[in-house]
């Protein structure tokens, strides 16, 4: 396979609710070829439970989605003063095989970040498998919670967030996450 250049992309941003048809199913397409588990999940839908208020994609010239970051905003509360926290909700991460090892991941997490703090989102907050943790997130800056996080599930009962994912998180407004559980007030993304 000849080498992959990430510059040769577009990076857009744009509110979900314009997303265009040919985007749409672009993303859903990648996300597929990413999270192959999840075909039947993905082949429908981009997101889980959370609809995001915008999305940020990287796209070659000929409409193929290469990466792709949603971004929930959302104000959660966080340990035992009940601090609340403006974060970035990140859902929905891919780099499709091809664009790895390109630094494209970090390309568009930084793009991400910068967007949602000029937004004025004050933390990012996002939940990933724990070989992920490490060697993609943590390279970034980003930092695994210790602590417990409680979501709203479908019937709209407080329940704590499975723990098949681990939760991360990064300062972007304030200076350091706060100590203790999260509630997310709503359902997860």
């Amino acid at each position: 396979m000849p080498a992959v250049n990430n510059t040769d992309l577009t990076i857009r941003i744009i509110k979900n609710s314009n997303i265009p048809p040919d985007i749409d199913s672009a993303i859903r397409e990648g996300l597929v070829e990413c999270f192959p588990k999840d075909r039947k999940h993905f082949s429908r839908q981009r997101s889980w439970h959370s609809t995001p208020e915008w999305i940020l994609y990287a796209i070659t010239a000929d409409g193929m989605v290469a990466a792709h970051i949603a971004v929930v905003e959302r104000s959660v509360i966080v340990g035992p003063s009940s601090i609340q926290v403006k974060v970035a909700g990140l859902q929905s991460i891919f780099v499709r095989p091809r664009w790895r090892k390109t630094e494209l991941s970090d390309r568009i997490m930084k793009i991400a970040l910068d967007e949602s703090r000029n937004r004025g989102l004050e933390a990012g907050l996002l939940f990933c498998r724990e070989v992920l943790a490490g060697k993609v997130y943590g390279r970034m800056g980003w930092k695994k919670v210790d602590a417990n996080v409680f979501m709203v599930n479908d019937e709209g009962k407080r329940i704590p967030r499975p723990e098949k994912d681990i939760a991360m998180s990064i300062p972007l407004a304030i200076e350091k996450f706060p100590e203790g559980d999260i509630d997310l007030h709503g359902p997860d993304w």
